[in-house]
């Protein structure tokens, strides 16, 4: 808690200081009539956030109040970070709250942040705020709410004097929100849909337990790591487990060197996974009981950002930007509302590539394919498809320039080759044959379900087979009619892996492949949004039934039905 304070301290006081330098040399502003006991507010409000770290707590929110405070770490440092970017993005052009008119020399920004907000600013105050009370475990929080209806008010007066102030000021407002992206509200209605859905499984499926989304294993050989022995963490009966487990674990301790990778399945292959086991790991700052709400915090972030990035592509086509939450429609985003996965980072990353690839903003779609690569292996695919989109395009330095993406994935594989005694797994092989994945493919496993079950599965296996089939045929196809669109490039080598990979596609679970082959199902959506050719839209269509069917039982009433309890 101590640490806590020093940090809520120490961002304050860098606040500050920021703004100081930063005024500096400024015009002193007029003032809006009405509003000149705002500064004496505005110093004591500043005096009691100083002082408040000090005192002990005030009208504590929880008894345990780990997940408070991991959710008000969050949000302070996202407004700490907003709010300080702003201000270096707005220079000279800014002005004190009590300014009353455009000064002259002002200019009207509108990149960086105020590209999508207009008042990004006080968007990170109210965040920073409300972050700095939660993270205390006080009620003193929710004095955030006249605060921002404050900041709205003032925010509108603001607006109608830029107006009069700047032309075009209109059509900058037809084109950004207030407070949030345009956009965002779709990202945020889809992180709270899925937070109610899984609020929901925990409590049917669960007894209440978070840690039932790992879906950690019964099996004999999987055992619970001896530090983790007081999280209560919940078995699966008669369940092998999947990925979520070992990624789990992986957040409690994201360096390979320690003791953890004996309890994870071919540690060599998860851990150079570690974009989300470790951001979650440095959201929790290293505290054990903060690691699981920073986990699932982290996850609902990724379909925030996942809905986001795909409202907007939605947008520049021409369409409603609520066609954004059909991002919750992917295979790996869909599985990933029922179990947690690694994959669900790399597809919300795959929207943000197409956003940023489309828009030519490189320093951002940079970060992306870095992040892509850590995410999992195959988002490595990104860095080649980026590269190759700005060679077709003659841009020699930007494209090799992009290669060093990669330096940080290949660094951190080196460092767990090194610490880790058996690098490669056994789960992953690739194969030489062409079309290994199709023969396989062809002798599905008999499932243990009654006879109309297990054919009913059989033939959705079948179904979703086709669809892969055509799904590669279609990215074939798009490459020939856009050989330079850098979506297209995206879905290019995706539409491979079925081709080259072993053991990570097959029959042995219907989610593998699908979770797999999610990026490419993503691109050719987002070709089909584009163009208006809806055909690519078929393979989804055709793979959605089956995982439908498989997470069907975590519905109570289709247990009975299956014979279940």
């Amino acid at each position: 808690m101590e640490l806590i304070r020093v940090y809520l301290l120490a961002g304050l006081v860098l606040h500050k200081v920021v703004w100081e330098v930063l005024r500096q040399g400024l015009d002193k502003r007029g003032r809006l009539p009405g509003f000149r006991p705002i500064k004496a507010v505005k110093m004591a409000a500043l005096a009691f956030l100083l002082l408040q770290p000090f005192l002990p707590e005030l009208l504590p929110i929880a008894a345990r109040p780990a997940v408070v405070h991991a959710a008000g770490l969050l949000l302070f440092t996202t407004g700490l970070v907003v709010a300080i970017t702003a201000r270096l993005q707005l220079g000279r052009n800014w002005s004190d709250l009590e300014a009353a008119a455009v000064q002259p020399g002002q200019a009207l920004v509108r990149t960086g942040l105020y590209r999508d907000i207009r008042h990004p600013i006080y968007l990170g105050d109210l965040l920073l705020v409300a972050g700095f009370e939660l993270a205390l475990n006080s009620w003193l929080v929710l004095l955030a709410l006249p605060l921002a209806a404050f900041i709205w008010r003032k925010a509108a007066q603001e607006e109608a004097i830029l107006a009069a102030g700047f032309a075009g000021y209109g059509e900058y407002v037809a084109n950004s929100g207030r407070f949030l992206p345009r956009c965002a509200a779709v990202g945020i209605a889809a992180a709270a849909a899925v937070f109610c859905l899984q609020l929901a499984q925990v409590h049917i499926n669960h007894e209440g337990n978070w840690t039932g989304l790992f879906l950690t294993s019964a099996w004999e050989k999987q055992l619970i790591p001896p530090e983790l022995k007081s999280e209560h963490i919940r078995i699966q009966p008669g369940s092998m487990g999947y990925d979520g487990q070992y990624y789990h674990f992986m957040a409690h301790d994201p360096l390979p060197d320690g003791t953890m990778q004996a309890f994870i399945d071919a540690p060599g292959l998860r851990y150079t996974r570690i974009l989300a086991p470790g951001l979650a790991y440095l959201l929790a700052l290293g505290r054990s009981e903060w690691v699981d709400p920073a986990f699932f915090a982290l996850n609902l972030l990724f379909f925030f950002l996942g809905a986001w990035w795909l409202a907007q592509l939605a947008v520049r086509a021409g369409c409603s930007r609520y066609l954004g939450l059909t991002f919750l429609l992917i295979p790996a985003a869909l599985i990933s509302i029922e179990r947690v996965t690694v994959d669900l980072p790399l597809i919300a990353l795959c929207c943000g590539f197409a956003v940023y690839a489309l828009e030519n903003r490189l320093g951002m779609l940079f970060g992306v394919v870095l992040a892509a690569t850590l995410a999992r292996e195959t988002g490595g695919l990104l860095v080649g498809s980026a590269g190759l989109w700005l060679l077709l395009q003659r841009r020699w330095l930007p494209a090799f320039a992009f290669g060093a993406a990669a330096i940080p994935f290949f660094a951190w594989r080196q460092y767990v080759q090194e610490n880790v005694p058996r690098f490669y797994s056994d789960h992953v092989s690739i194969s030489t044959s062409g079309f290994a994945f199709f023969v396989r493919f062809l002798h599905p496993i008999p499932y243990g379900f009654p006879a109309p079950i297990s054919a009913a599965a059989t033939a959705l296996d079948y179904i979703s087979l086709a669809g892969v089939a055509l799904a590669i045929v279609l990215a074939a196809v798009v490459l020939f009619r856009r050989p330079q669109d850098p979506v297209v490039l995206g879905a290019l080598p995706f539409a491979t892996l079925p081709l080259v990979l072993g053991g990570i596609v097959g029959w042995y679970e219907p989610f593998g492949y699908p979770r797999t082959l999610s990026p490419l199902f993503l691109f050719l959506g987002i070709i089909a949004l584009r163009t208006g050719w809806r055909l690519p839209l078929l393979p989804l269509a055709l793979i959605l039934p089956r995982i439908l069917m498989q997470l069907a039982p975590q519905l109570p009433l289709v247990r009975l039905m299956m014979g279940g309890s």
